[in-house]
């Protein structure tokens, strides 16, 4: 857990939890204490533009926010892989060009960012693509 970070597709958020709390749910199981969880998590929402909703529960965000919370809980503990199954889902593309710009930034500080996305254009963005189709990888290029 400590070197890997996740995106869900479908969040996998807690419900009953705020935004800062489900970032911090990994921070305090790899023994961060409650105050660094909250300072992490904090900033990681502040990454992805929601520090204004750090209180709010996942019933009261939008789906773009809640995936937001989700990509900010996955990299709040700054794992040296991120796995993203359609981060981009549900934003807009504005928001989309932010979330890339994030993921290109922590790339560029060292971080391998392996993204699944049906979008060609946000693909384009990285720096190696691998296409399958129907469980068959047809293509692997560098971009």
């Amino acid at each position: 857990m400590r070197y890997l970070g996740y995106v869900f597709q479908d969040y996998a958020l807690l419900p009953e939890l705020t935004a800062w709390e489900n970032v911090a749910v990994p921070l305090l199981m790899m023994g961060q204490s409650k105050a660094q969880a909250y300072e992490n998590s904090v900033a990681a929402l502040e990454q992805v533009d929601l520090a204004d909703k750090i209180n709010n529960l996942p019933s009261q965000l939008s789906g773009g926010q809640q995936q937001r919370v989700s990509i900010a809980r996955a990299i709040a503990h700054n794992p040296k892989i991120i796995f993203a199954d359609e981060p981009t889902a549900n934003l807009d593309s504005i928001t989309s060009k932010n979330i890339l710009s994030v993921f290109a930034k922590l790339h560029e500080a060292g971080q391998t960012i392996v993204m699944v996305t049906h979008e060609l254009d946000y693909a384009r963005t990285a720096g190696r693509i691998i296409e399958i189709s129907d469980g068959v990888i047809v293509s692997d290029k560098k971009a």
